[in-house]
């Protein structure tokens, strides 16, 4: 029997123009857990500091001397933890902890506010420790994630995803210790501001809750400040051919990009997720099926990735055989095209959208009920996505953002919505 969840959320805006989401959730009853999201990161990298966004964040948690020392001290003492994550446009701050003691979470949430209000004191030593670990970290990626490395020379230079999104070490000796602070601080400065912040909780905590965090959040700074909007990064150099030999990789592979509108859009991410399907299917009559008895391929997978505003790719990777590799690279695009215009021109099209409810069927039989930890993941990507798509936080406040029903395999996918 499905597990059944009890939850309840409030959205409200604060008067520094912060967006709240607290949702109540019955089933755990000592556990907070707050996300905060800035709606800002890596794209504000400037040209001479890639990584600096990632640094910032870094430096606020560890970098700091005595605010950031008294909430880490008070968040292990109640058993708690804190991750970071930095992405194109956003900055996320998560962490958790035990207690039933409505004072200890105020305590807890005032020192974590405390982080952004306080001029910072950065400590020269943490600040060289992390530009050194984001550099090895750096190394490690370009080894083994190199072909997202590689997609970025492909665009236009001036656009920011062409940027590194981590620090290199050659920064220590490009910019003094006392440069590095100030770039920093403007940082903070320029960009953590109140009206781009989004705050998550989850908790089970009754009534009340939301004037308490009204008084802690609001002595956030609120300075009104735009975000940034940018330009296409696709040029004719994107839709070249590459040949590439890399070092460490044995497989012969052959990668389709292509550019994406807004997958954030409920359509298109069903659209990609029919696509994905119809193109792995391994059948006689399937696009990997042909490939494979004609020993040109062994493999097929489909991803689609989201970097940030209307910067979306859908990858497709097909695994070549060496028959395939080395006669019929051209001939497998032509049959990948061909199959795509199969898909629309009949599957889409027939009796009763049969395809569609099929595909449909699959998706109710491959869902996952929501646990507690993978809920705290959908309440972090719908703070990062509020800033994007600011109407629906008006939607948010009529419905329950982690019951089940909210959860797309409920719907029935509709072939209109498609366009291929």
């Amino acid at each position: 029997m499905a597990t059944e969840y009890n939850y309840g959320n409030w959205c409200f805006t604060l008067k520094n123009k912060m967006k709240v989401i607290l949702i109540n959730n019955h089933n755990v009853s000592n556990k907070f857990s707050v996300a905060l999201d800035i709606h800002i990161g890596s794209f504000a990298d400037p040209k001479n500091f890639p990584g600096l966004a990632n640094l910032c964040q870094q430096m606020i948690i560890w970098g700091t001397t005595a605010q950031s020392n008294r909430f880490q001290k008070l968040l292990y003492k109640y058993n708690g933890d804190i991750s970071l994550t930095t992405s194109s446009e956003h900055t996320t701050y998560y962490f958790y902890f035990y207690t039933k003691d409505y004072d200890v979470v105020e305590q807890i949430l005032e020192r974590f506010v405390q982080l952004f209000i306080s001029t910072p004191s950065f400590n020269n030593a943490c600040i060289e420790e992390r530009i050194r670990i984001m550099d090895s970290k750096l190394k490690k990626e370009l080894q083994h994630n190199w072909f997202q490395y590689f997609e970025r020379s492909t665009i236009n230079s001036a656009h920011p995803y062409s940027n590194y999104g981590l620090c290199k070490e050659k920064i220590l000796t490009e910019m003094s210790i006392e440069n590095i602070k100030f770039t920093l601080l403007n940082f903070i400065l320029t960009y953590y501001s109140a009206n781009i912040m989004t705050l998550g909780i989850t908790s089970n905590y009754a009534g009340g809750f939301e004037r308490m965090v009204d008084k802690v959040f609001s002595e956030i700074q609120n300075s009104e400040i735009k975000l940034p909007k940018y330009f296409t990064p696709f040029t004719d150099r994107f839709c070249t051919v590459w040949y590439i030999a890399p070092k460490s990789d044995t497989k012969n592979l052959m990668r389709l990009a292509f550019p994406l509108p807004n997958v954030e859009e409920d359509c298109w991410r069903r659209a990609v997720n029919c696509i994905s399907f119809f193109l792995e299917y391994d059948n006689e009559k399937s696009l990997l099926g042909t490939l494979k008895a004609k020993n040109w391929c062994n493999g097929i997978s489909i991803s689609a990735c989201q970097e940030a505003r209307n910067l979306n790719f859908f990858h497709v990777v097909f695994t070549l055989l060496p028959e395939g590799y080395c006669r019929h690279t051209s001939d497998i695009v032509q049959l990948f095209f061909e199959y795509l215009k199969l898909f629309k021109t009949k599957y889409l099209n027939l009796p009763n959208r049969r395809f569609i409810k099929v595909l449909n069927n699959l998706e109710l039989t491959s869902y996952v009920p929501i646990t507690y930890h993978g809920y705290l993941g959908k309440v972090i990507s719908t703070i990062m996505h509020l800033k994007v798509l600011p109407e629906e936080f008006e939607t948010l406040k009529k419905k329950n953002i982690l019951s089940e029903k909210s959860w797309p395999h409920n719907e029935v996918l509709k072939a209109s919505t498609y366009k291929i």
